[in-house]
Formats: C-alpha cells, structure tokens, sequence
C-alpha cells in the first residue's frame, strides 16, 4: 500500500489481503505521535484520522493501544500487531537513550552502571515499585537478568533484551557509554592481586590506620576537616581509602603514644578551703591539641580513678555543653566522659558538674551529679539568645521595655517567679541573689556571691 508522508517521498505499509476492505475509499499516510511514527488513515469526506492499526484490529477504547511485535510501525499485518493496555506498553517500550539530558550507561533495557560500585545494576519496576535484581560485572549478564524477571512479572507484554521464539526484542541503544574515566569493578582474584601489590608498594589502608591510633571512624572523619589528616587515597578498588606508611608514621609520632599518669602535689580545689587530702595523679591528654606546647592539657585525677585511666586514651572535647569543654574516651564513638566514669553515671537525666568550675579537675571531691534543673540553677548568665544580645549582663534580671525599669524573676520547677520592677540594676541584681539564696542555697550562681562570703571560680 503506498502512502504519502509529510517528507513528500513514497514509502509503502505492509498489511494482510483481508484487511483491504478496511482501506476502501481511504488515504494513507505517516504521522509522528507520541509513541514514535505510526500509519494514519483518512477517509474521504470526514475530518476523523485514525492510526491504521486500530482499524485493523478493530479497538476503539481510549484505554486500550495497539503495538507492532517487532517494531516496524509500517508492518501492519495482523500477526504483527497486539492488543495491550498502557502499563503493557510502557513494558514493551524500547531501551530509553537519554535521561535529563544524559547519555543512558548501558545498551540494554532494565539495567545502568553505579558509579560508587563500578559494577551493573539490573533492576525492573513491579506495581509502582522498583526491584532491585542484583549487581553484575557482566553487562550481559544483567540484561539476562532482567530478561527472566520480565518474562516472570510480565509474560508475553514485555519487551527483553535477548528474545526467545515469538518474543519482542528490543532495539539496543549502541550509543551508551559508562561515565568518563569509570570502569568495571575487578574480580575478587583482581582485588587481591591488587591490595597484595599494594601493601609491597607501602601503603596501608584506613582501617588498619583508625586501629593504629585507637581511634573510632568518627574522630577520623573530624581530624580530615580540621585538615590534621588527609583524605587518603581512592584507587579502582570500590570502598577502600588507603595511606602511604611513611605518612601514618609522621602522624603516630605527632601524636604520640598513650600518656602515662604521673603523681601530682596535693591540690586546693575550692578557692577559699582545701579538699580532703588524698593522692593526686596527672593524666597526660593526647590529643592533637594537646601536642602542641602551648594547648597542651592534663586532667587531675585521685589515685582510686587510676584503673579507669590507664591504657586509654583520652583526649579533649572543645564542643561538648559546659565551661569550655570535657575530658573525653576517645578510643569510643560517643564520646564517653570521664567525669562520668568517675561517679559510675549511668542515667542520661542527670549531670556532671564540676564544683570549682574546672573541667580539667575530676578528682571525686570535685564532680557531683544532679539534675538538669540544678544545673540550669548554677549556670552563669547566658550571653545571646536567638542571636541577640540580652538587655543585662546579670543574671535574672532582664530590661523592660514599656516602663524603662529592670526586672528580677526566678525560675524553679518550671515556673517563673516574678520579684519586682527596679531603678537600678544592681539592685535588681541583689534582689535575684537573695532570692536565689531562699530557693536553691548557696551552690545557686550569684551575680554578686561575696555578700554571702562565697568566692567565684576564674
């Protein structure tokens, strides 16, 4: 049959001896749709254009599509042609060629390269959903796995890659390519080699390396942003960071190996009095910090703490709540406090606080554990709030602004206690004292704690 097609040259549709009664008084032609070209038929005195398919094979349902078997919209014999609905088509769509604008990874339907494992994934969607088929170093070999989870989700409305008798085929993109510089992940046999080859050249890898400085993965990961280490090296063997020996060794002597605890003079803890005489020892800090001169740390401990501390390493954590920091486990991932192990706390809801307001100081006389709301009762005066600035550099009081005058107030047990409006400041700083003083004691924080001949820490 010959049609007329928009390019103006003759081009001819194939169709079956019985289906000529259906082209009686018509004219053919070849249109472009939204599912690829196809042969329009226009009967003489209408305006209705209909694809020749669905003539042939008699469907008028909007829900329902016709298909070629084999993908020439020009053959258009009944052998050729299937009834399908729209999810069976969108199935026996060909091998997509682009994707956003980007060359699709692989010739084959159902399967695309990952870059992270260097190998091909196999995947097939299966009501609404994608199932994962598995990663192959084979190109192939993923095809032929989507092939058999076609054929078993889909039967025959389903388009493989390597079709059997009677199938559809599908029409493989041959301009897929895998991403600039990437290749396929090597065997197990490869891997080996590899590391072997590897490891005679001096380099070790950076699970070997946390071991070495018994440390977990996180702090690893914070000394490569704060730059004290570097990233490593990514070669082709997916996940594996490697570091030159020479280089980890320049590291360990910076770092250095565990500090010794050593004895230390009696010490004064509480300004003013001296803490109960007992045997002081000196625990060395090795952190990065601590290895230079000038930050260098050591935390004081009692001589029953020595079991706790020795062959540990213990380090300085400049981000933890509280005045300026804590001596932490470093050898664990959550940061385990000393202070903590010291008093044998266990309970989350309750803290650790440091009487003389020293971090560095963890003798037993020293720490006592308490509840969140005494520690906000010895907390000092915050200094932003929001990110703004607070109107009084005392603590409770605060400036209000409709009347020009300064406000006390104290909070306990969840309730804010209001204790009057002042001319001056310092008075309203007094009056917060006093109160203080009546509701939690004197390990309450004053703004002014020699009236009540209390000293304050440095």
């Amino acid at each position: 049959m010959v049609l007329n097609g928009k390019d103006m040259h003759r081009e001819e549709a194939l169709v079956d001896a019985a289906s000529l009664k259906l082209l009686e008084g018509a004219t053919l032609s070849v249109g472009n749709g939204g599912d690829g070209r196809f042969v329009s038929l226009h009967r003489t005195g209408t305006n209705e254009t209909v694809p020749l398919r669905r003539v042939i094979m008699g469907v008028s349902e909007r829900d329902q599509q016709v298909g070629h078997r084999n993908g020439d919209s020009l053959d258009c014999r009944r052998k050729n042609l299937v009834v399908r609905t729209v999810s069976q088509r969108v199935r026996n769509s060909g091998k997509t060629k682009a994707v956003g604008g980007k060359q699709t990874t692989s010739r084959f339907k159902g399967v695309c390269f990952e870059a992270y494992t260097r190998q091909f994934q196999s995947k097939i969607r299966v009501n609404g959903g994608n199932l994962d088929l598995g990663r192959f170093r084979d190109e192939e070999a993923a095809a032929r796995a989507y092939d058999e989870a076609a054929r078993e989700h889909f039967g025959v409305h389903v388009r493989v890659n390597s079709p059997k008798e009677g199938e559809d085929g599908v029409v493989l993109n041959q301009e897929a390519a895998l991403p600039e510089g990437m290749e396929v992940a090597p065997t197990e046999e490869e891997r080996k080699a590899y590391e072997k080859a590897r490891r005679e050249a001096g380099w070790i890898k950076q699970q070997e390396v946390l071991k070495l400085f018994k440390v977990p993965h996180t702090v690893w990961h914070q000394w490569k942003q704060e730059g004290k280490v570097s990233n490593g090296e990514r070669p082709r063997v997916p996940g594996a960071v490697w570091y030159e020996r020479a280089e980890v060794d320049r590291w360990l002597e910076a770092f250095g190996p565990i500090g010794e605890p050593y004895p230390a003079p009696r010490h004064s803890g509480l300004p003013g009095e001296a803490l109960p005489g007992a045997e002081c020892w000196w625990v060395p800090l090795t952190t990065w910090a601590s290895r230079r001169s000038a930050d260098r740390r050591e935390v004081l401990i009692d001589a029953a703490s020595l079991p706790i501390v020795r062959g540990r390493r213990w380090g300085w954590n400049e981000d933890a709540q509280g005045d300026g920091g804590r001596v932490v486990l470093s050898d664990a991932d959550d940061g385990t406090s000393l202070a903590r192990l010291v008093l044998g706390l266990e309970d989350p809801k309750r803290f650790v606080i440091y009487l003389n307001r020293d971090p560095l100081d963890c003798r037993r006389v020293n720490l006592q554990a308490r509840s969140r709301s005494v520690v906000g009762q010895r907390s000092r005066k915050m200094g932003t709030l929001s990110g703004r600035n607070y109107t009084s550099q005392y603590k409770g009081v605060c400036l209000h602004k409709a009347t020009g005058l300064w406000i006390t107030q104290v909070k306990k047990d969840r309730k804010c206690r209001f204790h009057g409006y002042f001319k001056s400041e310092v008075e309203a700083a007094r009056t917060y004292d006093n109160a203080a003083m009546k509701l939690f004691g004197p390990e309450a924080y004053f703004n002014f704690p020699e009236r009540f001949g209390l000293h304050r820490a440095a």
